[in-house]
Order: structure tokens, then C-alpha cells, then sequence
């Protein structure tokens, strides 16, 4: 029975889709009678053949089977295991034909190492706390050479449990991912290595100092240098967690908890300086664990003597089948539709469906009509049969049931199996003749078919994006507006999407409509990087049918200045799609490239223009732009989704590039959005390559005559110059028992200079029951923030001062400015964990540098200096927490929590408010701020100066006339004097009075100066 649900996995795609959301769709992994179901391993076609890597994978992951059961309570295992091996390696008897099995959707991947990484296992994770990863990276080194990986990374199996941590249940890592991580201060000021749990022993030693002991102590006034290390006792250890610290342990059992009832050396450390607490909120592995379905009812632990060894199913890759299923209705002939399907599709099958791939055709209106058999493409003369089949006329209604119908037969009048194969459907209008999609979708579950959908106008079924999400597929929608390259787009992606890590695919550099004016041209420019050059093809595609062919020329222009035009062998023109293409002959030429639309004619024709390159080194691969929704059907209110693009050469990020979508609303208008990898708002880490931002700008429903639809594309270019390949940088992978072995890799990213890519992240559609009512109180909060750092010892701070820092969040989640911040601490971790309205508030005039009132956009830095209570002793701790508000009130959650020593707050110069005079002030206030801010440096001055006089005289106390000077106590007598006046002033004269006044406060404060000449407040 097991096995048999095993099978039907590709069934279950909708109901792991719509938990992984992010960049892409991986294979469904089931968890059935404590047994994962459907884990997809899958080795990378450059990995050269071996069986002793096949052999070494299977040991791997059945003993991490046993690790598994154990660490999880018992909850799961790995039941049912499959390996993809590539259309590289020879076929063996022992493989099966793979059908819906790729590469690209695996959950685990074999391939060669990772620039950042080397062979250090590690996780590709985008998406927030407690949601599924995107895969496991592993190497052939690592799985082959045990003695390697071993004394590395410890205990293989319980490697992959770290990772399994990471893609299932979507934990951090708690070990410190950077030097600013390294330590934490506990409520006795005591410097600690951060670790999980806090009941792992170790040493701590400097890897830059010949491995000599850290400087630990706390009055130091500052965390251990950079190169001090936590190096845990691999012997004996008494921590018995966690997977997500140091999994080599041998002590290591476990992931950290936070019950009182289970064993105390597996307790969360909540203080640690990681990513976990950081981004889970301070929640332990077991806390976000016991959230995710598979620790849930109905589901139980298992027994204790389950067979926890998983059986393998060998599969092999084979060519992908597609069904082209295209509605041929009469509304198709309305603004050129089913010309303009013609066209997509032609370009579609001449150039983009890869050599090998089977391919057929159906069309529908009343009902539908197969015709073209499904047929290997394995030639140019096969891929022209089959565009000489398109569609030439249209019928009459719309029977959207029949075309699917139609399509699932072609599968099996086929010798090809029928399983993982694609059905693309187009189509422009409402289904108004049985069968209906409800009436057939049990075919389509007994087919095992994933369904692609084009929704052609905003007149289109919404069924048709249902359909997709139900069956593993992706939703792409074309609104028919003069700007959107949509259509193109969404038939380009459905082919490079799926096949992201193949080297002989595709990249679109450039998607644009241009206008050009009568008797006028158009230039465009595009850049051509190192990555790209082969079968480089400029695309000119007529957006109107009407428009006089004769009258619209081409030409493209090289960077060295060589021209290919009409009169060149390399330009085609297809007279019946309308399509005019220039294609550069060999290896195209690295820069920056220039096209020319020329029109002779006395009206303004619309031309849309795509670039598309091949990489130029089929070792290397190009670099790539992958987009994603994380939820494409929207039915909660209020409506928000998260854009994703990926820009990556092989497996290392491209940072720092300008990426922005365009959102084509229903309304026809667009809206740009930058997408940022700045690790703040939708965005997880930093720097790791994916640009995240949310979309929350929805147009009322009420609005929408059918179905709201928008339609998502992104670029990305080096518009500022600083795009750069990253080949080292942080992410989550296993820890390795001495990091020091592993070689460095040049922290420098690498420059790219100019490049552009283009892809379709899909539909977006938001159910009619959604409210979007402007007039509506502003129900989004601003974004959690994630970063807030202590930078005291960084940024010079005051004594008795705390500077700290963070990325600002938006208004709505990360868009726009948020109202004001809340900063608050405590000198009980637990109190300000527990209790945050409850702990101190930082206030505004305690501000010296920065500000609480008046947020930076979302995106920006901010920093600020404030003043806190003077330590008793230096043997304490402050924790720091940080919450954004929007001018609703609406309130994020509290921020990560920082710890800052009382060692670190007394050190620095003392403040001198008399350096800090500026502008007047301007309003009343203004006036009251700065009358308010000036008071309580009064105060501040007058402790400091008692606690110096303390100093000189022990005997003393707050008295201040037993002092060793005179003038001092004068002064202090003196500051007693104007703080009263001002505390007067402020209670009982008008704000008016403040503001004339504001000569005698700039007086003020230089005459505190004054009476401080030595600088000392």
C-alpha cells in the first residue's frame, strides 16, 4: 500500500506547491506511516559516471534514515528514496524510464562544488522560518571519499540531517555564520561562545594567533577578536544537541528544545548570537518543528523497532513530452489573438523546445481536434511539419474540458509513457460547454499530467491558474496591453524555467515593446556578457497584423561596429507569424550590442523586441535570472505576495545588480518594484543571490469585470556598475569540526560589467471574496527586523551610550516608510523576550545620534546612539529589541535581540552635549524637543559630575558639598538652577515662548561647554 502511494506522488504536487513557495517547484516529499515518500535525488549531467557513488549515496542516506528517526522522536524516516542519474551516464537494466523526474526539481543534488562552498554540504533556503527550502547540495567528493568528508564534517548520515533540518522544516543554523557572531553576552556580562545547546563544551582560540587562547573577559569592553573560534570537545561532550549546531558530535542526538520535561542538555539557547534565533524569532528547532503537519495529528511516533533502511528506485533521465493545447473559439479572432498565438507558438517550437523533446498538438473550441501526433523533435525539418499544423481558423465556442481531454489522448495513443508529462493549454474566454475542467479532473489525476496555462486576456477562465496550482504546473497571463511581452515571456520561461541547470538552453537578455513613429526608427542597445554568445538571435515580432511589412526594416549592429541587416544571409522573415529575426553567425561578440527599427510608413506600428543567447561555454553555463511567486492565487485578506528572482552563474550568486519587476495591473497600468537582496523584509540573507520584495499595491476586486489578474516579468542589469560574482559567502551549510582546514576562498567578489536578463515570474490572480477597499484602515504591518546589531565597539560610542543598527523596514511589510521605531531593553533577557511593551523604552531624548521618530524608507541603513542607565557593575548585560510602526499603529514583531555589555556601555569618551548645537529650531516641536533633550543632558551632566566627585571623595554620596572643589560644586548648584528654570518653562509657557527662546538655549548649551572645559560632562 505504501509503495503504491508512492507512485502517485506527482498527484500529491499540489499540496507540497503550496507550501514551498519560493524561486522554484520541487518534487513532493510525503510523510506516510512515519515514512518520507518521494525524496528525488538527482546527479548533475557533468558528474562523470561511477558506481561507487551510487553505492556510497545509498549507504549515505540510510544511515541518515536511522539518524532521522532518532532525532525526530521517532516521527519520520526515509521510506522511499529515488535517484535521478543523467542522460549522460549509459542506461542499465536496473534504471527505470524517469518520467516526471528532473534536475531541476530535485529536493538533493549531486553535483560538482560550489565555489562559496567547496564540498561543505549546504542548503539552498529563500523562503522565512518554518517554510520548506529549495535543495541539498552535495558533491561527488564529499559522498565518495569517507575519510574525507569525515574528517571534516564528521559522521556523513548525520550531515545530510542537518541539511534535511533545513529543507524540511526550514530551521537555521545555529552556529555563527560570520565573525559578528561568534559571541554573545549573558546576563552576568560574561562573554559565551555561541552554540546550541548551551551545554556543549569547548575551547575558544584565535585561528589568526597561532590558535591562542581568546581574551574572554568582559571589562575588556569588547568581544573576542574576529579570529577567536569555538572549538567544541569532540569527546565527551555533554550536549546532546543540536543537529543545526554541530552535527558531528558524537554527543549529538538531537534538535535544541524548550520543554522543561525533556533533557536539559538539549535546551535552546535563546541568547545565541545565530541565524535561528535571529530569524525564527528566538524560537528553538523543536518550537518551529512542532508547527509543521508531519508532528501533528493524525500522525504518531512510531515504534521503537522500525526498520528505518530506505528502498532506492533507480531512474534515468528521458526527453520531455509537451501537448500543446490551443483554444481556437471565435473570440480568438478579436485583436489578432490566435495571429498573435500563432506567432508565440512558432517561435516557441522553432527554437526554444529543446532537440529530443516530443511534442504534440490539439486544438478546441465546440470540441477538439488532435492535430499533431505526439513526435520527437529531431530535426529542424520535424519542428517545421509541426508549425505548418498550427491553428488557421477559429470556431465557435468554448470547451476547455475537451482540449484537455484531447491532450491526454495524444499521450496515450503515443508509445511514450503518459506520467510527468505537460500539457500547455492557451486559451482567451469562460468555458461554456461540458465536459467542464471539474468534470475531467479525474482524468487528468489518472494521466499524472502537470498542466501549464497561458490566460489570454483578462477575458480567460480562472479556472485555468486553479488548474495549474492542482496539477504541479505553472500560470502565465497575457492582459493584451500595447506594453506587455507577456505571451512571448510566458512560453519562453515555461521551457527555460524547467531546465534552469542545463547549459544548452536559452537566456533572454532583452523583452521590450518599443513604438515607432511614422516615417521615424527606434535604436535599442543590449549588453552581451562573458557567460553568453551562441546562437545569439534578435527577435522582431509585429505586434499588429495589419501593420505593412514592407515598411519595417531591421538591422543589428556589433560592438566592433560589423552590421547585420535584410541583406545579410543571418536575417529570416517569417511572412505568416510575422516575425523578422537576425541571427549572429558563431561566437556573438562580448558588449554592448545596437538594433535599429526603421518605419517608412505614415502611421506608428508597435515592433516587440527579445534577445535570446546560448552560453558560450558549455563547461561553464551562462548566468541566469530564475523568477518565482510565492503564492500565485491569492484568497486572504489583506492580499500581499512576495516576488523572488534568483541571478546566479552555476551555483554563485550575483550580488549587488539592479533588479526590478514590473507588475502589469488589470487596469493596464504598471508598476515597477525594486527586488533586493539586502536579507531584510521579504528577503532572508544577504547577499546569497535571490532579490526578494513584497507586492501589496492590488487594485480593488470590485473593480475587475472577471478574474483579477496581474502579470509579473523582472530584469536585472549592472545599471550601477557593482554587480559581482560571489564566490564566498554565508548561506547554511553543515558545520565543520575545524573550518580552518577547509581552504579560503577570496572573499573579493568578482566583477561582471554589463549584462541584462529578462524572465516571467507568471499570474497573479486574487479571488472576487478578497477585500481591497481603499478607504479601508491600513491593516499591514511594517516587516520583522531581523539585523539589529550592536556596533558600539564599531562606531566609538559615548560612555554610559549604546550605538546600535538595523535595516529599516517599510511601512506595509518592506514598501514604503514606516511610521516611527520602538526601541526597548532590559537587563533580563527573559523579560524583554516575554514582555516586550513591559521592558525600558529607549526615549527620543535619549538620542544623541539618529532617531526613533522619523524611519529612513525600507531598504536603508540606520544607526543610532543613545544613552542608557549607568551599570552598577560591569558584570551585567543590556538586551536590546527593536519594534517598527506604521502611521496606522499597525506594529511589527519584536526584532532579534542583541546583547550589549555594561563593560562596552562605560567605555568611550564621556558625552559633551555643547558639540551637538545645530539649526534652530522651527517649530513648537521642534522647540520642545530640543528644550526636552537639553533637560535631560542637564541631568546626564549632573550624575556623571556627582559620580566624579564620588570618585574622589568614597565617602560620598549624593551630597555634594563635601567635595575637594568648590567650583565643582558650584557649577553642579549652577546646572541645578537652569534645569528647574526649564522644567518651569516647559510646563507653563506657551510653545510660542519656546521658540522666541531659542537664542537663550543656544546660550545654554554653550555655557555648559564652559563650565566643562575639560571636555567631562
Amino acid at each position: 500500500m505504501a509503495f503504491t502511494k508512492w507512485l502517485f506522488i506527482p498527484l500529491l504536487v499540489a499540496i507540497f506547491s503550496r507550501q514551498s513557495l519560493g524561486l522554484q517547484r520541487r518534487a513532493p516529499i510525503i510523510l506516510y506511516n512515519n515514512g518520507f515518500i518521494g525524496p528525488l535525488i538527482a546527479i548533475h549531467e557533468g558528474v562523470p559516471e561511477s558506481k561507487n557513488l551510487l553505492d556510497e549515496l545509498m549507504a549515505i542516506f540510510t544511515r541518515a534514515s536511522g539518524y532521522l528517526y532518532e532525532a525526530s522522536r521517532q516521527y519520520t524516516y526515509l521510506q522511499n528514496v529515488t535517484i535521478l542519474i543523467p542522460r549522460t551516464w549509459e542506461d542499465r537494466p536496473e534504471y527505470e524510464d524517469a518520467t516526471w523526474e528532473t534536475y531541476d526539481i530535485a529536493n538533493v543534488l549531486i553535483d560538482e562544488p560550489n565555489p562559496q562552498w567547496w564540498h561543505n554540504p549546504y542548503t539552498k533556503q529563500t523562503l522565512p522560518c518554518g517554510e520548506p527550502a529549495q535543495y541539498i547540495h552535495l558533491t561527488p567528493e564529499f559522498i565518495t571519499e569517507r575519510d574525507f568528508s569525515e574528517y571534516l564534517w564528521g559522521e556523513s548520515g548525520k550531515a545530510v540531517i542537518h541539511e534535511w533540518g533545513h529543507l524540511r522544516w526550514g530551521l537555521f543554523d545555529e552556529y555563527p555564520i560570520s565573525t559578528d557572531e561568534n559571541f554573545y553576552f549573558d546576563e552576568n556580562g560574561h562573554t559565551q561562545p555561541t552554540r546550541c545547546s548551551a551545554a556543549v563544551t569547548g575551547q575558544c582560540a584565535d585561528i589568526n594567533k597561532n590558535y591562542r587562547r581568546c581574551n574572554l573577559n568582559p571589562e575588556s569592553g569588547q568581544i573576542p577578536e574576529p579570529g577567536c573560534t569555538f572549538f567544541p570537545d569532540l569527546n565527551n561532550n555533554p550536549g546532546t544537541s543540536s543537529y543545526p549546531f554541530a552535527n558531528y558530535l558524537d554527543s549529538v542526538t538531537d534538535f535544541c528544545h524548550d520543554d522543561d520535561d525533556r533533557h536539559p542538555n538539549a535546551r535552546h539557547n535563546k541568547l545565541a548570537n545565530n541565524q535561528q534565533n535571529k530569524l525564527c524569532g528566538h524560537r528553538s528547532s523543536w518550537e518551529v518543528m512542532d508547527e509543521h503537519p508531519d508532528f501533528q495529528l493524525p500522525n504518531e511516533p512510531g515504534d521503537d523497532n522500525l526498520d528505518t533502511t530506505p528502498t532506492f528506485r533507480l531512474v534515468i533521465e528521458r526527453p520531455k513530452r509537451i501537448v500543446l493545447v490551443m483554444d481556437i473559439s471565435g473570440s480568438m479572432t478579436l485583436r489578432d489573438r490566435l495571429n498573435l498565438l500563432v506567432q508565440a507558438t512558432t517561435k516557441y517550437i522553432r527554437y526554444l523546445v529543446p532537440m529530443g523533446t516530443w511534442l504534440g498538438l490539439v486544438e478546441f473550441s465546440d470540441n477538439a481536434n488532435i492535430t499533431y501526433p505526439l513526435t520527437q523533435i529531431t530535426s529542424n525539418s520535424v519542428r517545421e511539419d509541426i508549425i505548418a499544423a498550427l491553428p488557421k481558423v477559429t470556431d465557435d465556442r468554448t470547451c476547455i474540458g475537451c482540449g484537455i481531454l484531447a491532450g491526454i489522448q495524444v499521450l496515450d495513443d503515443s508509445d511514450q509513457p503518459t506520467e510527468g508529462s505537460i500539457l500547455f493549454i492557451v486559451s482567451d474566454g469562460q468555458e461554456n460547454l461540458p465536459p467542464r475542467v471539474e468534470d475531467v479532473i479525474d482524468d487528468v489525476i489518472a494521466a499524472k499530467v502537470s498542466i501549464n496555462t497561458m490566460s489570454f486576456s483578462n477575458e480567460a477562465d480562472g479556472l485555468l491558474i486553479d488548474l495549474s496550482m492542482q496539477t504541479g504546473g505553472q500560470g502565465y497571463y497575457y492582459s493584451e496591453s500595447v506594453d506587455s511581452t507577456a505571451l512571448h515571456d510566458g512560453f519562453t520561461s515555461s521551457i527555460v524555467d524547467s531546465l534552469i541547470s542545463s547549459r544548452d538552453v536559452p537566456v533572454t537578455v532583452e523583452s521590450t515593446t518599443t513604438r515607432v513613429n511614422a516615417n521615424n526608427q527606434r535604436t535599442g542597445r543590449i549588453d552581451i556578457d562573458f557567460s553568453l554568445g551562441n546562437d545569439t538571435r534578435f527577435y522582431f515580432y509585429f505586434r499588429e497584423f495589419k501593420t505593412p511589412v514592407g515598411a519595417i526594416s531591421v538591422s543589428v549592429e556589433s560592438p566592433s561596429g560589423d552590421s547585420y541587416d535584410e541583406s545579410t544571409s543571418h536575417y529570416d522573415f517569417d511572412d505568416h507569424a510575422l516575425i523578422k529575426t537576425i541571427e549572429i553567425p558563431g561566437v556573438a561578440e562580448t558588449g554592448r550590442w545596437r538594433y535599429t527599427i526603421s518605419n517608412t510608413d505614415d502611421s506608428a506600428w508597435y515592433i516587440e523586441v527579445s534577445v535570446e543567447s546560448v552560453a558560450s561555454s558549455v563547461l561553464y553555463g551562462a548566468m541566469k535570472l530564475s523568477t518565482s511567486l510565492s503564492n500565485p492565487v491569492i484568497e486572504e485578506s489583506p492580499p500581499k505576495i512576495a516576488i523572488y528572482a534568483e541571478l546566479r552563474y552555476g551555483h554563485s550568486p550575483v550580488t549587488d545588480a539592479n533588479v526590478v519587476a514590473t507588475i502589469e495591473l488589470p487596469n493596464d497600468d504598471q508598476i515597477t518594484l525594486p527586488l533586493l537582496d539586502n536579507g531584510a523584509g521579504a528577503d532572508i540573507l544577504r547577499d546569497d543571490g535571490v532579490y526578494s520584495s513584497y507586492f501589496v499595491d492590488f487594485i480593488d476586486t470590485d473593480t475587475c469585470p472577471y478574474p483579477c489578474r496581474y502579470s509579473v516579468s523582472v530584469k536585472a542589469d549592472d545599471e550601477y556598475g557593482t554587480a559581482s560574482i560571489r564566490t564566498y559567502s554565508r548561506g547554511s551549510g553543515a558545520l565543520a569540526k575545524n573550518s580552518s582546514a577547509i581552504p579560503v576562498q577570496d572573499p573579493e567578489p568578482q566583477s561582471i560589467g554589463r549584462f541584462s536578463r529578462a524572465s516571467s515570474a507568471g499570474l497573479i490572480q486574487v479571488a472576487a471574496d478578497v477585500v481591497i477597499d481603499p478607504d479601508r484602515p491600513d491593516q499591514l504591518p511594517p516587516s520583522r527586523i531581523t539585523d539589529l546589531t550592536d556596533i558600539s565597539t564599531m562606531n566609538s560610542a559615548y560612555q554610559d551610550h549604546v550605538s546600535l543598527q538595523w535595516t529599516a523596514t517599510g511601512d506595509d511589510f518592506d514598501q514604503g516608510t514606516a511610521s516611527k521605531y520602538e526601541l526597548r531593553y532590559s537587563n533580563v533577557f527573559m523579560d524583554l523576550f516575554e514582555n516586550f511593551e513591559a521592558a525600558a523604552a529607549v526615549l527620543e531624548s535619549d538620542v544623541v545620534e539618529g532617531t526613533l521618530l522619523s524611519p529612513q524608507p525600507a531598504g536603508s541603513t540606520e544607526k543610532l546612539t543613545a544613552r542608557v542607565p549607568t551599570p552598577s557593575t560591569p558584570n551585567m548585560t543590556y538586551y536590546f529589541a527593536i519594534v517598527a510602526f506604521d502611521e496606522a499603529d499597525n506594529r511589527a514583531d519584536p526584532s532579534n535581540i542583541v546583547s550589549v555589555s555594561a563593560a562596552i556601555v562605560q567605555e568611550g569618551e564621556v558625552y559633551n552635549p555643547g558639540s551637538t548645537i545645530g539649526s534652530s529650531p522651527s517649530s513648537p516641536s521642534a522647540a520642545l524637543s530640543l528644550w526636552s533633550s537639553a533637560l535631560g543632558r542637564s541631568f546626564m551632566w549632573l550624575r556623571v559630575k556627582i559620580k566624579r566627585i564620588n570618585k574622589l571623595n568614597p565617602t560620598t554620596t549624593v551630597q555634594v558639598y563635601n567635595t575637594q572643589s568648590m567650583e565643582e560644586t558650584q557649577a553642579i548648584l549652577l546646572h541645578l538652577t537652569y534645569s528647574l528654570t526649564v522644567l518651569v518653562v516647559l510646563i507653563y509657557c506657551d510653545l510660542k515662548i519656546l521658540i522666541r527662546a531659542q537664542n537663550i538655549m543656544v546660550h545654554w548649551f554653550i555655557y555648559m561647554s564652559f563650565v566643562s572645559p575639560s571636555g567631562d560632562m
